[in-house]
Protein backbone atom coordinates (compact mmCIF):
# COMPACT_ATOMS: atom_id res chain seq x y z
CA UNK A 1 0.00 0.00 0.00
CA UNK A 2 2.88 2.35 0.80
CA UNK A 3 4.43 1.79 -2.63
CA UNK A 4 1.07 2.53 -4.26
CA UNK A 5 0.89 5.81 -2.39
CA UNK A 6 4.44 6.70 -3.43
CA UNK A 7 3.66 5.94 -7.09
CA UNK A 8 0.47 8.00 -6.95
CA UNK A 9 2.32 10.90 -5.30
CA UNK A 10 5.01 10.88 -8.01
CA UNK A 11 2.34 10.78 -10.72
CA UNK A 12 0.48 13.72 -9.15
CA UNK A 13 3.79 15.58 -8.87
CA UNK A 14 4.43 15.03 -12.58
CA UNK A 15 0.92 16.25 -13.37
CA UNK A 16 1.31 19.39 -11.24
CA UNK A 17 4.79 20.14 -12.58
CA UNK A 18 3.79 19.79 -16.22
CA UNK A 19 0.55 21.70 -15.65
CA UNK A 20 2.39 24.59 -13.95
CA UNK A 21 4.99 24.79 -16.71
CA UNK A 22 2.28 24.54 -19.34
CA UNK A 23 0.23 27.27 -17.65
CA UNK A 24 3.24 29.57 -17.73
CA UNK A 25 3.62 28.92 -21.45
CA UNK A 26 -0.14 29.40 -21.89
CA UNK A 27 0.04 32.83 -20.25
CA UNK A 28 2.86 33.79 -22.60
CA UNK A 29 0.80 32.59 -25.57
CA UNK A 30 -2.26 34.51 -24.30
CA UNK A 31 -0.13 37.65 -24.16
CA UNK A 32 0.73 37.02 -27.81
CA UNK A 33 -2.97 36.85 -28.71
CA UNK A 34 -3.97 33.17 -28.44
CA UNK A 35 -7.14 32.03 -26.68
CA UNK A 36 -6.19 31.23 -23.06
CA UNK A 37 -9.11 28.86 -22.38
CA UNK A 38 -8.22 26.48 -25.25
CA UNK A 39 -4.52 26.41 -24.43
CA UNK A 40 -5.17 25.77 -20.72
CA UNK A 41 -7.58 22.94 -21.55
CA UNK A 42 -5.06 21.35 -23.90
CA UNK A 43 -2.38 21.77 -21.25
CA UNK A 44 -4.49 20.07 -18.56
CA UNK A 45 -5.32 17.16 -20.84
CA UNK A 46 -1.64 16.70 -21.72
CA UNK A 47 -0.64 16.93 -18.05
CA UNK A 48 -3.24 14.35 -17.07
CA UNK A 49 -1.99 11.95 -19.75
CA UNK A 50 1.62 12.46 -18.63
CA UNK A 51 0.65 11.85 -14.98
CA UNK A 52 -1.29 8.70 -15.86
CA UNK A 53 1.55 7.33 -18.00
CA UNK A 54 4.02 8.01 -15.19
CA UNK A 55 1.78 6.14 -12.75
CA UNK A 56 1.34 3.22 -15.16
CA UNK A 57 5.10 2.94 -15.79
CA UNK A 58 5.88 3.02 -12.06
CA UNK A 59 3.28 0.33 -11.32
CA UNK A 60 4.62 -1.86 -14.14
CA UNK A 61 8.17 -1.53 -12.80
CA UNK A 62 7.03 -2.47 -9.29
CA UNK A 63 5.14 -5.46 -10.69
CA UNK A 64 8.25 -6.69 -12.52
CA UNK A 65 10.33 -6.25 -9.35
CA UNK A 66 7.79 -8.32 -7.39
CA UNK A 67 7.88 -11.09 -10.02
CA UNK A 68 11.67 -11.15 -9.97
CA UNK A 69 11.71 -11.29 -6.18
CA UNK A 70 9.27 -14.20 -6.24
CA UNK A 71 11.41 -16.08 -8.73
CA UNK A 72 14.50 -15.51 -6.61
CA UNK A 73 12.69 -16.87 -3.56
CA UNK A 74 11.74 -20.02 -5.48
CA UNK A 75 15.35 -20.40 -6.61
CA UNK A 76 16.60 -19.97 -3.05
CA UNK A 77 14.16 -22.62 -1.81
CA UNK A 78 15.33 -25.01 -4.53
CA UNK A 79 18.94 -24.39 -3.47
CA UNK A 80 18.01 -25.19 0.13
CA UNK A 81 16.32 -28.47 -0.85
CA UNK A 82 19.26 -29.54 -3.02
CA UNK A 83 21.74 -28.56 -0.29
CA UNK A 84 19.81 -30.57 2.30
CA UNK A 85 19.69 -33.61 0.01
CA UNK A 86 23.43 -33.37 -0.62
CA UNK A 87 24.11 -33.20 3.11
CA UNK A 88 22.17 -36.43 3.59
CA UNK A 89 24.27 -38.02 0.83
CA UNK A 90 27.47 -36.70 2.42
CA UNK A 91 26.65 -38.13 5.85
CA UNK A 92 25.85 -41.54 4.38
CA UNK A 93 29.00 -41.59 2.23
CA UNK A 94 31.91 -43.78 3.38
CA UNK A 95 34.62 -42.19 1.21
CA UNK A 96 36.17 -39.20 3.04
CA UNK A 97 37.28 -37.45 -0.17
CA UNK A 98 33.78 -37.66 -1.63
CA UNK A 99 32.30 -36.51 1.68
CA UNK A 100 34.63 -33.48 1.74
CA UNK A 101 33.73 -32.63 -1.87
CA UNK A 102 30.01 -32.78 -1.10
CA UNK A 103 30.51 -30.58 1.99
CA UNK A 104 32.42 -28.03 -0.14
CA UNK A 105 29.59 -28.08 -2.65
CA UNK A 106 26.94 -27.57 0.03
CA UNK A 107 28.94 -24.69 1.49
CA UNK A 108 29.14 -23.04 -1.93
CA UNK A 109 25.42 -23.58 -2.45
CA UNK A 110 24.69 -22.07 0.97
CA UNK A 111 26.76 -18.99 0.11
CA UNK A 112 24.99 -18.63 -3.24
CA UNK A 113 21.57 -19.03 -1.64
CA UNK A 114 22.45 -16.43 0.99
CA UNK A 115 23.60 -14.05 -1.72
CA UNK A 116 20.34 -14.49 -3.61
CA UNK A 117 18.09 -13.93 -0.62
CA UNK A 118 20.04 -11.15 1.10
CA UNK A 119 18.66 -7.72 0.29
CA UNK A 120 21.16 -5.37 -1.35
CA UNK A 121 23.09 -3.09 0.96
CA UNK A 122 22.79 0.58 0.09
CA UNK A 123 26.19 2.06 -0.57
CA UNK A 124 26.51 5.79 0.02
CA UNK A 125 27.31 7.61 -3.18
CA UNK A 126 29.59 10.02 -1.38
CA UNK A 127 31.88 9.30 1.52
CA UNK A 128 31.91 12.08 4.09
CA UNK A 129 35.31 13.69 4.63
CA UNK A 130 36.98 12.94 7.93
Amino acid sequence: MKKLLIDATIAVGVFVGIAALGYYVDVLLAAAGMDLAKTVLNNLIGSAVAGFLTYALLRERRHKEALLEGRLQVLAQAFDHIRNALQIVAYSCKDEAAKAAVFRLTSAMQATGDEITTPPVSVPSKIAPR
